[in-house]
């Protein structure tokens, strides 16, 4: 007060010094009342070039649209928003920077374009592109006039007018971004020191004279032309002038006008004297000015007033302005930038190193008792406290376990419950005694980590750490402690404690407590059961294990703090227990809660590891407070936390305890503008952004970061961001002030990147920002490469396409040469097939004919029955060629189309009836049963009757070849006038469906027929089905196959009757001339029985053994009875028709010699010779292989399988009689052999050696051999050998002509000489090995058997002695 009055004094003086006494009056009172309203305003932020000012002296302020501060210094422009500092300054290398570096003015034009005065000229800022472009106006060739010589103000439409002293007044044109001179009227001004807008079309222009002129103007979009110049305020002079956007302040020496620019007048005035440097106005409108004193005036026009602003006074202020946050900034003459605001109502602090001793330590606990505070401090003891935080003191310096204090709680009459290691102490603060009421005497100790008395039954409950809760029943005035039970959890009880940890005990309701626990989460224990209700992370939405303080709710709900969070606990409809938890992501400053304190608001108090913070349940919304100045610190301690019977709220922490009003600290609803920074993708390319900036980047720019700020001055540090870049971020980040966005690897693609922002209290607001990133893709997935791979691909493509069509084109026309080829080589193979199939068919009867030629030729003309038999063999089988041959012929002709059908009225019963009647013999051999039904027997039809003819007889013949004995053949004839059916059906093995597919196709049959012959099967040509198939169609007819396999084989012929106009009178058919051979055909499939029966016949009238036996197999009887009649002058003869009969018969009686065919049904020759071969008994038979030769494999194969020779058909008698002579004699002799001494005897060094001598040899070698390095003697050798050494001379000297020691030389000589041949050894490494102990003596020896040297010798055999062992 004394200061002020004397503040008040000196004002009074200077205005009686420059005013009459009723002036100083007026100023005096009102000075006095302002006096009496003082805005308790303080100074909490500063500015100067330590934090980033490029100049501390700063000629002018002014608070954009966004709230940024733009400070015009004597070095450049510092632009301001509450975290950073950018500058603007000149750099003479550079266009791109001001003119100047005295900057007086900064103007805004919108929220992209400001314009900087400088006395060099004026300068325009893009601030989207962070690029200047400048203007001298006139100061291009020579200096500017000393001190601010550049004015300029923007008309209500948007004008940029500007003035210069000596230049004139000039318009900025948007089209050709420059400045344009405007000429002025003859009366105009010649040297401009201010302008000012005087609203629309017209300006209010000072001259370095001080006159004041108004001049109307026009102008168009880029044009402006100045019509008349009028003086105002006549004969006075005027000093400066001030705008703002309705009003001028002009400053004349005695007075300040104000000129409303929608009346185009001068509206107010007021008188002032002295010189006026600076002048501003509020947010509000009103007018302030800065006298030449540093005095601050705020101009009341409406009173005519000017008012002192005791606050804004400073002897070295030069401008000040009013911004956001309701901040006044002062500039201070080489202090640079100060704020001053109205200070909100602090949070308290209580500093545990200040206030509690220099050993500080955390406020572990805090409570009221008696109108004080009491605050346990770990290792620090007890403190006690007015509730404003003042009176601190230590209550008691003998404290239990050297003040380590976990705990405090209430006690009956104002004492205190003390929780330390392994006891419970009551203290009494009026009388300062301390008492320990219950010990625990545990080790390791017992924590009292916290404590609850209950008032209802008198007892206290302590919690500690890995020992449960302790209920001890107390007193009545809580001295003494009358009973303890302790309550822990257990695994065999799930209604014990969920843990021993125990963090916090609370009240719920009269009968139950909260009890929250580290790793069991939260119990609600029943006080009179001691049964608990756990709640943890595995019920829903209870967010953790770790529960740390707990707190009953006015509605009967909980909240519960955990290390995830809070959550609130509730029953539903259905009584059901629920939980919903609010964490970090619900914007909670940190998960770990340790203390929760309710408002009367309802709003809860959370003290967390990063501060506080505020829930509001009623809107889910957290407020943080973590970087409020007057914290204690971060981290707050676990159940350190009180609230005061007034409301007033403290909260423990590990540096301290805060106090606070909770209804003072209700954070502001400020919301500060959110600026976005630069995009930086280098530590050199960094782009500006503003709000809707769209960002091209190219694909190796997906590394950037993005920098944000909010224009917050009084708690910058404390603001929040949440970003996100859509399309990349699944979920908003969360950073604190100052922590840029940052972004990698963010793949090619749209983006948009969204950030917002909470106050300085942590509130957060409405302020999203947003910019748009492209990321080009690489230049090898953009559309036009797209379009190139397009382009390429598509004449890849045709290229390709174009050449795999030539490439087909050839492949065809290669395929086509090799199909022709194919067909050729078919055609040959198929012709060839056809002669080496009909080689087969004339192969037995040459051999027959052949063989019996031969032997009429050598046999006796008197024996006239068995050169009878040779003449029937010769002609039966010259006529079986001939109607082969004929066959073939009429096949030929068919095919070829040269066969001609001669037409005749035939009955076709009588056809078929004659042909069976000729199978009738083989029907009774076999044991056929042939059923024919017939429905009309009469009936003729005009046909081809030859034809029909040798289709009946090949399908019939075809049935009774391949029906087995007893089998089934049944025919069907069905004739009318139109057409004839014949069906034919026998049973069987039947034929399978590829079979079936190829039975009429010549080439396949032709081909089938040598494999056939091949496997064994005794097969005609094989053209009896295709000649049949060729007829039917040559006849108009059809025919058709079916077959079910191991059943049935059926064959179905249809013909046309053709009109008796094509009868052919004058034809005389022929006779059918294929029965012989297609009779012999079926009838050779067999061996024949009265063959057999024969044989046997005369095998009985010789007697057993008196001949070699010779087994002869073919399925050819005449082949069988030709080669029986060669040998059986010699040889007893035994025959079989395939290989199964031949096993047969020597499975009865065994054989000198086997005599085979290959090619026969049922079981072939190398199937018979295979299993000879793996018999043991049979073994050993010789066998002949007798067959036609078809190449040389079939040869290779009789070899193989183990045949002693190979006679080709047709053979010759004597060919056949001498081999079969020569392996019997062979034979016999290898059996006398075997059979006598000699084949027991070996030669051995030109001796003869019984196999007894043999192994005797082997076994002295042997025992020489196992000493052959010792020097052993005979006796030694007789020892070994366990023998006399008399009886071992004795057989050496029989057996090798030498004596024992000799024997035994010789041996090791050998043995010295293999030696040095194969090793690498010295000579005389291999003398001892082999028990030679003389080397004169070795050499001599060696030498008399081997005639070198052992040197001589390993050279020799070293030169040729690999060879020489090879052809050993």
């Amino acid at each position: 007060m004394t200061n002020f009055l004397a503040f008040m004094l000196y004002i009074m003086a200077h205005i009686l010094r420059k005013t009459s006494t009723l002036a100083a009056i007026v100023v005096l009172v009102t000075a006095v009342i302002i006096s009496t309203k003082t805005y308790a305003r303080e100074s909490h932020l500063r500015l100067t070039t330590e934090e980033g000012l490029s100049n501390s002296s700063i000629n002018d302020i002014m608070s954009d649209s966004k709230g940024r501060l733009w400070l015009s210094t004597w070095d450049g422009v510092n632009v301001y928003n509450g975290a950073s500092v950018k500058v603007y300054k000149n750099n003479p290398t550079d266009k791109n920077s001001l003119l100047d570096n005295i900057a007086r003015k900064v103007v805004q034009q919108d929220d992209r374009y400001f314009w900087i005065v400088t006395d060099w000229g004026i300068n325009r800022l893009d601030t989207y592109t962070d690029s200047i472009r400048r203007y001298r106006l006139g100061a291009d060739k020579s200096n500017p006039f000393a001190g601010s010589s550049v004015s300029m103000t923007i008309s209500p439409k948007g004008d940029i007018i500007c003035a210069s002293r000596g230049y004139g007044i000039a318009i900025y044109e948007h089209e050709s971004n420059s400045m344009r001179k405007v000429g002025l009227p003859m009366n105009g001004p010649a040297d401009i020191t201010a302008l000012c807008c005087a609203g629309e079309g017209r300006l209010l222009i000072l001259n370095s004279n001080g006159e004041l002129l108004s001049a109307g103007y026009t102008s168009d979009a880029d044009s402006m032309m100045v019509s008349e110049c009028k003086p105002m305020l006549p004969k006075q002079r005027v000093y400066n002038m001030f705008e703002d956007t309705k009003y001028c302040f002009v400053i004349e020496r005695d007075h300040i006008y104000r000129y409303d620019k929608s009346l185009a007048q001068i509206s107010d005035s007021v008188e002032f004297h002295g010189n006026i440097s600076y002048a501003t106005t509020s947010p509000s409108g009103d007018f302030y000015i800065l006298s030449d004193r540093a005095y601050c005036y705020r101009i009341d026009f409406s009173n005519g007033t000017a008012q002192i602003i005791p606050e804004l006074c400073h002897k070295n202020l030069i401008s000040f302005c009013f911004g956001i946050e309701d901040i006044t900034w002062l500039a201070i003459d080489g202090a640079g930038l100060e704020a001053v605001y109205e200070a909100q109502t602090p949070m308290h602090l209580i500093d545990n190193m200040n206030v509690f001793g220099q050993k500080g330590g955390a406020a572990s606990s805090i409570v009221s008792s008696k109108g004080k505070i009491y605050v346990s401090v770990l290792s620090n003891g007890l403190y006690s406290m007015l509730p404003d935080g003042t009176d601190i003191s230590l209550e008691n310096k003998v404290m239990p376990d050297n003040g380590y204090i976990f705990s405090i709680e209430k006690a009956p009459s104002g004492n205190l419950f003390l929780g330390v290691r392994n006891a419970v102490c009551i203290y009494n603060p009026e009388s300062i005694e301390l008492k320990t009421i219950e010990r625990f005497d545990a080790n390791p100790p017992i924590l009292s980590y916290c404590m609850y008395f209950d008032a209802a039954h008198n007892c206290l409950w302590v919690g500690t750490l890995d020992n449960g809760v302790f209920r001890l029943l107390l007193s009545e005035d809580g001295s003494r402690v009358l009973h303890r039970k302790t309550y822990r959890h257990s695994d065999r009880d799930p209604l014990s404690l969920s843990s021993d940890n125990i963090m916090h005990i609370a009240p719920y309701g009269n009968e139950a407590l909260l009890i929250a626990t580290l790793g069991g989460g939260l119990n609600i224990f029943d006080i009179k059961t001691g049964c608990s209700r756990h709640f943890s992370s595995a019920d829903s939405g209870f967010p953790s294990d770790n529960a740390r303080y707990s707190l009953q709710d006015a509605d009967g709900s909980i909240w519960v703090g955990t290390s995830y969070g809070i959550c609130h606990g509730y029953r539903n409809a259905a009584g059901e227990w629920h939980f919903d938890a609010y964490g970090e992501n619900e914007g909670l400053g940190d998960n770990t809660i340790h203390s929760i304190l309710k408002d009367g608001d309802g709003r809860l108090w959370l003290g967390t590891n990063k501060g506080l913070s505020i829930f509001d349940p009623s809107i889910a919304k957290f407020i943080n407070m973590g970087n409020v100045s007057s914290l204690q610190g971060m981290e707050f301690y676990i159940h350190s936390a009180l609230k005061s019977e007034d409301g007033a709220m403290y909260f423990g922490g590990v540096n301290g305890v805060n106090w606070f009003y909770p209804d003072s600290l209700k954070p502001r609803d400020f919301a500060p503008e959110l600026l976005l920074g630069k995009l930086t993708v280098r530590l050199n390319d960094s782009r500006p952004l503003h709000d809707g900036s769209r960002i091209v980047l190219s694909h190796n720019e997906n590394f950037f970061n993005i920098s944000f700020s909010a224009v917050e001055y009084i708690n910058n540090s404390s603001c929040e961001y949440s970003y996100q870049l859509e399309g990349f971020n699944t979920d908003p980040v969360k950073v604190a002030s100052g922590v840029p966005a940052v972004f990698t690897n963010v793949p090619p693609g749209k983006y948009r990147f969204t950030v917002s922002s909470t106050n300085g209290d942590g509130v957060w607001c409405d302020n999203t920002k947003s910019i748009y990133i492209r990321i080009r893709n690489p230049w090898y997935l953009t559309w036009w490469a797209y379009c190139l791979y397009l382009a390429s691909a598509t004449s890849v493509f045709f290229f390709v396409r174009q050449y795999f069509r030539e490439r087909h084109r050839q492949r065809n026309l290669l395929r086509q040469e090799a199909l022709e080829k194919q067909i050729q080589k078919d055609s040959y193979e198929a012709k060839l097939n056809f002669f080496t199939n009909i080689a087969h068919e004339f192969g037995t009867p040459l051999t027959l004919i052949s063989c019996s030629g031969e032997r009429l030729a050598s046999g006796s003309q008197r024996d006239t029955t068995r050169n009878s038999r040779y003449i029937k063999i010769i002609n039966d089988n010259a006529c079986r060629m001939q109607n082969l041959i004929q066959e073939l012929l009429e096949f030929r002709k068919v095919e070829s189309g040269n066969y001609k059908p001669h037409f005749s009225k035939i009955r076709p019963s009588d056809i078929l009836a004659s042909i069976l009647d000729d199978f009738s013999q083989l029907k009774d051999e076999h044991g056929l049963s042939v059923e024919v039904y017939s429905d009309n027997d009469t009936e003729e039809i005009v046909t081809d009757g030859n034809a029909l003819e040798k289709i009946m007889m090949n399908l019939i013949s075809n049935a009774f070849k391949y029906t087995p004995d007893g089998g089934d053949i049944r025919i069907w004839l069905s004739v009318s006038d139109e057409s004839l059916g014949f069906k034919i059906e026998n049973t069987g093995k039947g034929l399978s469906q590829e079979k079936l597919k190829n039975i009429f196709d010549k080439f396949v049959i032709l081909d089938n027929a040598e494999k056939q012959m091949a496997k064994g099967k005794n097969i005609r040509n094989g053209l009896g089905t295709a000649l049949v198939h060729s007829l039917v169609k040559t006849l108009g007819g059809h025919i058709e196959v079916g077959s079910e396999l191991n059943r049935s084989v059926t064959f179905r012929v249809s013909l046309p009757s053709e009109p008796e106009s094509r009868i052919d009178t004058e034809y005389v058919p022929k006779p059918v001339s294929l029965l012989t051979s297609l009779q012999e055909d079926i009838s050779n499939t067999s061996p024949s029985k009265e063959d057999n029966s024969d044989k046997e016949e005369k095998d009985k009238n010789k007697p057993w053994k008196s001949l070699p036996r010779v087994l002869v197999v073919d399925d050819e009887s005449e082949i069988r009875s030709l080669v029986s009649d060669v040998l059986s002058d010699k040889y007893d003869i035994t025959i079989a028709g395939n290989g199964r009969e031949a096993l047969a018969r020597l499975a009865k009686n065994t054989a000198d010699l086997v005599i085979t065919d290959i090619n026969m049904p049922g079981m072939d020759g190398l199937q018979l010779i295979k299993k000879l071969k793996e018999n043991e008994i049979t073994r050993n038979i010789p066998i002949v292989v007798l067959a036609f030769k078809s190449d040389v494999k079939s040869e290779i194969d009789a070899y193989s399988y183990g045949s002693e020779a190979f006679i080709s058909k047709p053979f010759l008698p004597e060919q056949l009689t001498a081999v079969v002579d020569g392996i019997m004699a062979r034979h016999s002799s290898l059996k006398k052999y075997y059979k006598s001494a000699a084949s027991d005897t070996e030669i051995i060094d030109g001796k003869a050696l019984s196999l007894e001598d043999r192994a005797f040899v082997t076994e002295v070698v042997s025992a020489i051999e196992k000493r052959m390095s010792d020097n052993i003697s005979p006796a030694d050798l007789a020892d070994m050998l366990n023998t006399s050494e008399m009886t071992l001379y004795r057989r050496l000297k029989k057996v090798s002509g030498r004596s024992t020691s000799d024997f035994l030389r010789i041996v090791k000589l050998h043995r010295a000489a293999m030696l040095l041949h194969t090793s690498q050894r010295t000579v005389q490494e291999i003398m001892y090995d082999c028990g030679f102990g003389n080397k004169s003596w070795f050499y001599k020896k060696f030498a008399e058997v081997y005639g070198l040297s052992p040197k001589e010798y390993r050279e020799s055999r070293g030169k040729n002695g690999p060879r020489d062992q090879q052809e050993k």
